[in-house]
């Protein structure tokens, strides 16, 4: 009887380290019981597919609609009945074992995607900000997520780098990390994807960041849709980049983020300047569409303009003219002048030397 109470004590004990190993965070965090460590922050452009990634680390379907109508948290955008419903629209959190297998357990953040209307947008840097501040307070990876097709660097995609570098500060990249979505490695898509692969396009989204990241950062590429084609490749890739992800964030010591800032001032006049500029290059592209028009048309320079030309040309002769004449004049004058003068002194020479020799011979 004592040797099977000893064996069960010894279970029981096992069972609460691992339990405790698996949400174990470290002493500066303050809150390990809310928010079990690692800690996940999924933030990027709206559509990168953050929801279906966040749903996929905690075990959940990677089609997951969330059965409260009232909440939209970790729901898939791409089933919505309207173009909001269906995307996250604040930043929410969930807790549960790492791809649901009932090992580590971990936190996984989702938050509203960036690239919408200005009001929107500063309505997800304030909850973003304001939830990391002052709910979960320490992160171990910001998972910086992007589609494998964003090779084109837009306008809002450079904003959005430079709004997490103000929010975050320079140490925010050492606890960050690249993960591309919709990344197949079935055979099609292997065989498509001819002018890039995963160091180029990590490399091509790195130097995006260039002058603002203070290092590199390292990329994973996790398909959540791995399990549809469901081949060994497939699977085998999902395994390791999965991996690798928790991996990097049970290294990285927890980012602190009480010191992180509201920067929604300078987002709003980055995004003012970037419709300025907007609206300037279209008013210039009309102008040349406009003169290409007329010169197509055998129209060409307006009449006024022409006749405002031919009067400056006109002018400008008749000064050039008058320059020249004017400076004909004073040279003329000068020299007459200066000659006149010279013939004055070489006179009064002249009569000083009579006067010297006729006084010499008396």
């Amino acid at each position: 009887m004592k040797t099977v109470c000893l064996i069960a004590l010894i279970a029981l004990s096992l069972f609460a380290v691992t339990r405790r190993t698996g949400a174990e965070c470290e002493p500066s965090v303050t809150n390990p019981e809310k928010f079990p460590c690692p800690r996940f922050v999924i933030i990027g452009p709206t559509g990168a597919g953050k929801s279906s990634l966040a749903n996929v680390l905690i075990g959940r379907d990677k089609e997951f609609q969330n059965p409260d109508e009232s909440e939209k948290c970790f729901t898939v955008g791409a089933f919505a009945e309207n173009s909001k419903d269906g995307v996250t629209q604040e930043t929410c959190h969930e807790t549960g074992s790492w791809l649901g297998r009932g090992g580590q357990q971990v936190t996984v953040v989702d938050t509203p995607g960036f690239g919408v209307e200005l009001e929107e947008e500063e309505e997800t840097i304030a909850g973003l900000v304001n939830f990391l501040k002052n709910e979960l307070k320490f992160v171990h990876a910001f998972v910086l997520s992007f589609k494998e097709t964003d090779k084109r660097i837009t306008a809002e995609f450079r904003l959005m780098v430079r709004l997490l570098s103000g929010i975050f500060g320079d140490q925010f990249f050492d606890n960050a990390i690249i993960e591309a979505t919709h990344w197949s490695y079935d055979k099609v898509a292997r065989a498509k994807r001819t002018l890039h692969n995963e160091s180029t396009w990590t490399a091509h989204i790195n130097s995006v960041f260039q002058g603002m990241a203070s290092r590199e950062m390292g990329s994973v590429f996790i398909d959540t849709y791995y399990d549809v084609g469901n081949t060994s490749r497939e699977r085998e890739e999902f395994e390791k980049n999965s991996n690798a992800l928790l991996e990097f964030a049970m290294e990285k010591d927890p980012f602190p983020c009480k010191d992180i800032k509201q920067i929604k001032h300078e987002w709003r006049k980055a995004m003012e300047d970037l419709e300025n500029i907007t609206a300037v290059n279209q008013e210039l592209n009309e102008r040349i569409d406009r003169i290409e028009e007329r010169n197509s048309n055998g129209v060409g320079i307006e009449p006024s303009a022409k006749t405002s030309s031919m009067s400056n040309i006109i002018v400008t002769v008749i000064l050039t003219v008058l320059a020249f004449v004017f400076g004909v004049l004073g040279s003329y004058w000068y020299k007459s002048f200066f000659d006149k003068v010279d013939v004055e002194e070489d006179s009064e020479d002249l009569d000083e030397c009579k006067l010297q020799t006729v006084q010499d011979q008396q």
